[in-house]
């Protein structure tokens, strides 16, 4: 799979990942204080898919016209890349997502062009 074709696939499966934690609770969702979500997908080879890997976790908690709000960095990687985004939960049942993806390369962020 080329660099560009893994970066298209990871967006998938981020928007996908994202479309899904959005409609967890934001009780549930606490629970990121005390441990990761981590979630390991193996690869379908009929449908030459590579394996790839979800994780969740709580970047920051804070308080917005008297709602708590979860700030959760929800990053899918494969064996060659990293993509991540950003979603708030908010206590009454909002949900925000930061509408940018980043690929992180060495640890920095570079945003990508949608």
């Amino acid at each position: 799979m080329t660099v560009n074709s893994d970066i298209e696939f990871l967006k998938k499966r981020l928007e996908e990942a994202l479309c899904h934690y959005s409609m967890e609770s934001y009780k549930k969702l606490c629970g990121l204080r005390d441990e990761q979500i981590i979630e390991t997908y193996q690869p379908i080879p009929s449908l030459e898919e590579q394996q790839y890997q979800i994780e969740l976790e709580l970047l920051d908690e804070y308080k917005d016209s008297g709602r708590s709000v979860l700030q959760i960095g929800i990053y899918i990687s494969s064996p060659e890349t990293v993509l991540g985004s950003t979603l708030f939960v908010y206590s009454d049942g909002t949900v925000k997502q930061e509408g940018k993806i980043y690929r992180f390369i060495g640890g920095v962020a570079t945003q990508l062009r949608k």
